[in-house]
């Protein structure tokens, strides 16, 4: 009998590691419709550092940048950007009113 391990990838593959994983692809949009323009206003007349890095983070995530990336551009935890991803897809461009 062949048992093969499911906690090992097939070979010539390897698990991402988290925080890698990219949230977008070429054929799909991260952000809802119209969202990018404003979000490019948003990061351009930014009245605060909050409003100005959540936007920054949101546009990163539209140009496939992962968690991890995202995060070390912006010296932030990979845990505060995920959680601005959450409140992004929760609550779309009201988390900047």
């Amino acid at each position: 009998m062949n048992h093969r391990s499911t906690r090992n990838p097939e070979p010539g593959t390897r698990n991402p590691e988290p925080g890698t994983l990219r949230m977008t692809t070429e054929s799909s949009s991260f952000l809802k419709p119209g969202d990018k323009q404003r979000l490019v206003e948003i990061l351009e007349a930014a009245k605060s550092d909050i409003d100005r890095r959540r936007a920054e983070i949101l546009l990163a995530f539209e140009a496939g940048e992962s968690m991890r990336e995202i995060a070390e551009r912006i010296d932030a935890p990979v845990q505060r950007v995920l959680y601005w991803r959450r409140e992004y897809l929760k609550r779309g461009l009201s988390l900047f009113d």
